[in-house]
């Protein structure tokens, strides 16, 4: 679809993410601290109540988000996105949003409970689908334009999305069969109710926020580069290099540090739980090291071998050129991916929320005043400002 199309699919999922991640993110972190904190990881037979009111929350969740991309799509593709291009694949995500939701409820109980291959091999069924339909119908829509190529995508992303939820609840279906719920009295039905909002609501919001500031800067970085004197097809090719492009392969290394950071969630939260300091700081620090270790050697292999991987990736020398300058940042990307579960599991979402807030406003500001008079070279600065910004702040509250 060329850069111009990866930097218009990258507009409509800032707006998609900002959705799906106030679905998800709250109700994901609720159900794994709270499964965790109920029986310890070792417990198998943890509330079926626990994981019914969560997907009853999660659908409470999931009704406005596919309110605001379905029927305010129109609106959001051609005043906020600046194309009407993006209009029907914003509807076509809207319907995913539930599934979304339902996924996220029972992965955080597996999580919690260490069986973590069963949402691993949802989301490889996820992502296998959603490969095979792009795949095998991109080259007959794209005739249509980028509208119908990024439409197809979204369909695979839908459905994808419908097959791992009727996964992922078998899975959870066969689970219950072997281990009758315990807790079934009215008072601890209430009790879990108000946990769940109490940890979900604020991270909920907080994503919300966090995606929402994120977005607007995402919308404003091609509107800026047009002012900086790129034409509007110019100006989302640059976006789609480094957002679309660029981005995803500098953070692949990191899908490692996502996999054992959503795993201390549960450890810290039960270590807190049972006020075991110990072992709460034993596995922070271990976290930090393994992630300072790894990030670096990370953003040593992109620094040295950017050339090659831009021309083989995406046989463009303008990619590569952009991976040895961003590649110094890894380390503190990798660092605030672990510090945010980390916070979350000691029940600081609170705080991330603000420091996200307060990061996302600064990257607006500088957007604002400086995209359009220094061009690209400034998006490259606020990037490093924002990295060292929300990671110290971060790691000091930690």
């Amino acid at each position: 679809i060329g850069t111009e199309g990866i930097g218009m699919l990258q507009l409509i999922f800032s707006v998609y993410m900002m959705a799906t991640l106030f679905v998800v993110n709250g109700i994901n972190v609720a159900v794994t601290r709270l499964v965790a904190e109920e029986g310890g990881r070792g417990s198998f037979s943890v509330s079926r109540v626990l994981i019914i009111k969560a997907v009853s929350i999660s659908f409470l969740f999931s009704i406005p988000a596919f309110v605001f991309l379905y029927f305010g799509a129109d609106t959001i593709g051609s005043e906020w996105l600046g194309d009407q291009r993006t209009v029907f694949s914003l509807k076509l995500l809207a319907v995913g949003m539930p599934f979304a939701g339902v996924s996220a409820c029972i992965k955080g109980y597996f999580y919690a409970v260490s069986k973590v291959a069963r949402p691993t091999f949802s989301q490889a069924i996820e992502l296998i689908i959603q490969i095979l339909i792009i795949v095998n119908t991109l080259d007959y829509f794209m005739k249509g334009g980028l509208e119908y190529a990024c439409a197809v995508i979204a369909v695979g992303i839908t459905i994808s999305e419908l097959a791992s939820c009727l996964y992922i609840i078998t899975l959870y279906w066969i689970e219950k069969r072997r281990n009758e719920s315990s807790f079934s009295d009215e008072s601890h039905q209430g009790r879990i109710l108000k946990k769940l909002l109490y940890i979900s609501i604020p991270i909920s919001i907080s994503s919300l926020i966090r995606s929402g500031l994120k977005t607007v800067e995402n919308l404003m970085i091609p509107v800026g580069l047009e002012k900086h004197g790129y034409s509007r097809k110019m100006s989302l090719e640059e976006y789609g290099k480094i957002q679309g492009m660029v981005m995803p392969v500098l953070m692949f290394p990191a899908s490692i540090i996502l996999a054992f950071s959503a795993l201390m969630i549960p450890e810290v939260s039960e270590a807190n739980a049972l006020n075991q300091k110990k072992r709460v700081e034993y596995s922070v620090t271990r976290a930090l090291q393994l992630t300072a270790v790894m990030s670096i050697l990370a953003a040593g292999i992109f620094a040295a071998f950017s050339d090659q991987l831009g021309l083989t990736i995406y046989n463009s020398s303008d990619c590569g050129l952009l991976m040895k300058i961003l590649a110094p940042l890894i380390p503190l990307l990798y660092l605030d991916i672990v510090i945010d579960e980390l916070l979350k599991g000691l029940n600081q979402q609170v705080s991330g929320l603000r420091y996200n807030i307060v990061d996302a406003l600064i990257k607006i500001i500088l957007i604002y005043y400086l995209l359009p008079q220094e061009g690209l070279s400034s998006l490259v600065f606020i990037m490093y400002l924002s990295g060292i910004f929300n990671t110290t702040i971060s790691m000091q509250r930690l």
